[in-house]
């Protein structure tokens, strides 16, 4: 079986290069890339990880974070490390442009640096968790299985193949 292919070094820096230029939110989307790459974090990690997951009370960055089996793919919780330090200044940058633009944020800048310790760490555009749809599938034993899908990107990957909103609506629950 073949390899998947991966990106070069040099396609990475393009790519993140081109997202902080290009983007409408550079930080939360250049984060969301390098959480992805330097982590390892899926899709669905990333939309699901909690401040409280990254940051102690005090505000300082956890070494090992911890997540929680209810949001990793299986259900088995596992631990990721940051230790990349474009990751790290990218989340700096994320959680000071959250905090500059109030969302979600407690008033207390002692306690994770004033944001909300069970808000959701990337947030739309208006402060708003990004929600995932459930794919039910059966497995191969017979037995009905749940799936988190990002609805944004589901509903970009549709219109992309030449769906409707007619069609897209009753599958993202748009009705």
């Amino acid at each position: 079986m073949a390899q998947a292919t991966s990106l070069q070094p040099g396609q990475i820096r393009h790519l993140l290069r081109v997202t902080a230029a290009t983007s409408r939110h550079p930080e939360r989307d250049c984060l969301v890339l390098l959480l992805g790459l330097t982590a390892g974090m899926r899709v669905t990690e990333i939309a699901q990880i909690e401040v409280q997951d990254l940051l102690f009370p005090s505000g300082a960055l956890r070494d090992e974070i911890s997540l929680r089996a209810a949001i990793t793919k299986g259900c088995r919780q596992r631990c990721i490390y940051l230790s990349h330090a474009k990751a790290i200044s990218a989340l700096d940058r994320y959680l000071d442009f959250r905090i500059a633009r109030y969302l979600r944020t407690t008033g207390d800048p002692g306690r994770y640096r004033g944001l909300e310790p069970s808000s959701k760490l990337i947030l739309t555009h208006k402060g708003y968790k990004f929600h995932l749809n459930t794919k039910r599938r059966m497995s191969w034993a017979g037995e009905p299985v749940d799936y988190l899908v990002n609805r944004h990107e589901f509903s970009r990957h549709s219109r992309a193949a030449g769906n409707t909103a007619f069609h897209i609506r009753p599958a993202t629950s748009h009705c």
